[in-house]
């Protein structure tokens, strides 16, 4: 029960009734634009950036989590399938899809995601941590998406690259308020996620 495009936006997607999204929820897609560390306190970080623009959303993750991410980034093979590989043998050796993922809400500071199944005529949703959905997501090639409230609750005035420059404080302050100083940042001084 969704429609691309129409008031939403040309990418963004309005969902009527689905579990996890809420009743007339507007979804934006997105895609991830980095992973590297936090200078500030050396965790890894996720940043999801919007496909049209304009919207840009940091997720800090585990080591773990990091890594199960960087493989498909980096394209690394392995000879044997890692956790997110089996699930997804597991999943198409059922019959399922995965539709997309959408990144749902922010509580407490922690982010909730459900990723979209597709078997047959029946589509399901389950509840999952934004690291796996994503680690799975990049696996399959599927949408990623971000409930339009999340990007709101966590939109902050915006720190530019000369103030994070001056304070660098800034970005270990309030996670959101920095997003755009770390991606103002180029790799080489921001340093890139390596496994």
């Amino acid at each position: 029960m969704s429609e691309p495009g129409g008031p939403t936006g040309s990418g963004a997607m309005r969902v009527a009734g689905a579990a996890g999204e809420g009743d007339g929820a507007v979804l934006i897609p997105m895609k991830v634009a980095r992973l590297t560390v936090d200078p500030c306190n050396g965790l890894p970080l996720v940043l999801l950036e919007g496909l049209e623009g304009g919207h840009l959303l940091p997720i800090w993750v585990g080591l773990a989590e990091a890594s199960a991410i960087a493989v498909p980034l980096e394209g690394v093979q392995f000879a044997r399938p890692m956790t997110h590989d089996l699930m997804y043998s597991l999943l198409s050796a059922c019959g399922a899809e995965v539709v997309h993922i959408v990144v749902t809400e922010v509580r407490d500071q922690t982010f909730y995601a459900r990723i979209i199944l597709q078997q047959g005529e029946q589509r399901s949703e389950v509840d999952a941590r934004p690291s796996d959905a994503l680690a799975l997501a990049l696996r399959t090639g599927c949408a990623i998406f971000v409930n339009e409230r999340v990007l709101s609750a966590t939109a902050r005035p915006t720190v530019t690259a000369a103030h994070a420059s001056a304070d660098p404080a800034l970005a270990s302050e309030d996670p959101p308020r920095a997003a755009d100083w770390l991606e103002s940042l180029p790799d080489e001084e921001f340093g890139k996620w390596k496994m």
